[in-house]
């Protein structure tokens, strides 16, 4: 793995998403990420400088820091590669997915002959197709990044997914696997010399253990009250009966 070339106008997050496209993009190769030039290969800071009023410096999502950084990335591909990861791209932006988020826009080819381009201009905001971009996009890849995203890993990791081909989660997907995790205490595991033998889970163990030391608690709650009401009739000072549960730290 190559170290970051350019760590002044490159953040780290956005060298890895390159090195993580060429895990999963056959043959694909940099076009450039940072660039001296108006635009999204440029910072914040420069564009506002000798450009101001330029286009990668009108949404509040790129008005943000790190100003001193790049913020576009073009990755060079085949012409198979090319359709495959647009068509991808194009996919996720007419179904809303929020994966793409992170992104200004996206120029790339559906089909080697047309150029194609997506933007919005928010996070939350639908794309919308605007077709007025050069046709060296026929060969690479552009993409966008709202500058608040740049050196967000997590936020460049859900673009990486979509450009992977992975299915977006529904809420009905994401709302059945924390039922399921939230549900899960004991994971019943094969034993060749003991076959109902249990294995807990580290799930298991928290709620487990979570449990014990409640009901240990409550135990604990009954029996200071008890002793108080003993020593309450013993006639002796109620402040010897002290509760039982840690008082919150100043």
């Amino acid at each position: 793995m190559s170290a970051n070339p350019n760590p002044d106008r490159i953040t780290d997050a956005l060298w890895q998403f390159w090195l993580d496209c060429c895990q999963i993009i056959p043959g694909v190769k940099l076009g450039g990420i940072y660039a001296n030039k108006s635009g999204y290969h440029n910072t914040v800071a420069a564009n506002q400088n000798s450009w101001p009023g330029e286009y990668s410096t009108r949404c509040s999502a790129d008005l943000t820091d790190p100003r001193d950084k790049a913020r576009g990335i073009d990755l060079t591909m085949s012409d198979e590669q090319m359709m495959i990861r647009t068509g991808l791209l194009v996919d996720a932006a007419r179904a809303g997915d929020p994966r793409l988020g992170c992104i200004r826009s996206f120029i790339g080819t559906l089909d080697c002959h047309t150029v194609t381009c997506y933007i919005h201009d928010s996070e939350t905001e639908p794309f919308r197709f605007d077709g007025s971009r050069d046709d060296s996009h026929l060969w690479h890849e552009h993409l966008s990044i709202f500058t608040r995203y740049c050196d967000d890993t997590d936020a460049l990791d859900g673009l990486l997914s979509v450009l992977n081909g992975e299915a977006m989660l529904s809420t009905d997907d994401i709302t059945a696997i924390a039922q399921r995790v939230w549900d899960i205490d004991w994971v019943t595991s094969y034993d060749p010399n003991n076959p109902t033998w249990q294995a807990k889970t580290a799930l298991g163990y928290t709620m487990d253990n979570t449990r014990k030391l409640a009901g240990m608690q409550a135990q604990l709650d009954t029996l200071a009250a008890n002793v108080g009401a003993i020593m309450t009739a013993m006639g002796l000072p109620a402040a010897a009966t002290a509760s039982t549960t840690p008082a919150d730290p100043a």
